[in-house]
């Protein structure tokens, strides 16, 4: 082991402290943490990353010049499940291998995608707001709402995350469908979901949630052709990434009273604009990229990344590696 301690960068670091068991397991390694803020620029992450062996990342985006500019990098370990804020082909470029915690947040996304879905079904958060502005709606003011039990939920990706979900709906006596060209269709079976195609699932599901990862590839999969194909009615959900919706095409069918509703954990663009026009609409509820959230699973989260760091160090095989990432730095 070097005689001088590790230097380990913890990005956001003010929106997610390190814990007295983070710094105990970082000591034991005799590694020092050191913090760059929410929002850092992209110039400041390249300067302090020259002079780092390993990177804890949350939101920060470790582009390839970043990468490029890192001198000494062992390891870049992603909080998290997505990674698409990390150049993974530039960290195999440079030999630096990239982590990930796949199992961060399963039993807390599922449980805020439900809560999402029951809220927009049932308009709780609409009725509440109106009740507070001292209005008491009737029926006919309240609009369309449907029984739960015989809706329609489709699954668009059916990894942990939907798979919970699905777990947890059974109760609710809906009828389930997914589509994930990567998940066994036996593994859909033994969970009583019905396995179809995405043109399959969007025409036929009242509820449509998203659980994929941005890529090239799903960059605006709900977008105005798909919106136009959905039934009137069809209410969308989102607790992956923003970037997955084209919101300009979502507002369009939710005021043409095509879309009745969304429940998102994610936009586009984070923190939103105060003039966002999809943040307005009483028929959609957002909440603060808040899903994962619990004391529980953030501290959890942390203590996998950095489990990670000390394999590294200690010359140990890595557990989690995202796809594409070399083995060894």
């Amino acid at each position: 082991m070097s005689n001088q301690p590790y230097k380990v960068l913890l990005t956001d670091a003010e929106r997610f402290p390190p814990s007295e068991e983070d710094m105990k397991t970082l000591s034991a390694i005799g590694a020092e943490l050191v913090g760059i803020p929410y929002g850092a620029k992209e110039e400041e992450l390249v300067e302090i990353c020259k002079d780092i062996d390993a990177v804890l990342v949350f939101a920060a985006k470790i582009t390839a010049r970043v990468i490029e500019n890192m001198q000494r990098c062992r390891i870049i370990a992603r909080c998290g499940i997505g990674y698409d804020n990390i150049d993974i082909g530039a960290a195999a470029d440079r030999r630096i291998p990239v982590t990930f915690v796949p199992d961060y947040c399963i039993e807390e996304v599922s449980d805020h995608t439900i809560g999402l879905m029951i809220d927009c079904l049932r308009k709780i958060s609409f009725s509440n707001e109106r009740v507070k502005r001292r209005y008491w709606d009737n029926y006919e003011q309240l609009g369309t709402m449907r029984r739960i039990a015989g809706q329609t939920v489709g699954l668009v990706g059916f990894g942990r995350i939907a798979q919970a979900i699905a777990r947890k709906l059974s109760g609710f006596n809906m009828r389930i469908v997914a589509c994930d060209p990567f998940v066994d269709p036996a593994v859909m079976e033994a969970m009583g979901v019905a396995r179809v195609d995405f043109d399959e699932l969007i025409r036929s599901a009242n509820v449509v949630s998203l659980h994929l990862p941005l890529t090239p590839a799903t960059r605006h999969c709900l977008n105005e052709k798909v919106f136009k194909q959905m039934k009137r009615g069809t209410i969308v959900i989102n607790t992956s990434r923003g970037a997955l919706i084209d919101e300009r095409a979502l507002i369009d069918s939710i005021l043409s009273g095509h879309i009745a509703a969304a429940g998102l954990d994610v936009l586009e663009t984070e923190p939103p604009d105060l003039e966002n026009e999809l943040v307005k609409l009483p028929q959609v509820v957002v909440t603060p990229h808040s899903a994962a959230y619990t004391e529980e699973a953030l501290a959890e989260n942390k203590q996998k990344a950095i489990a990670e760091i000390v394999r590294c160090f200690k010359g140990q095989a890595l557990k989690n590696l995202v796809p594409g990432s070399v083995k060894h730095a």
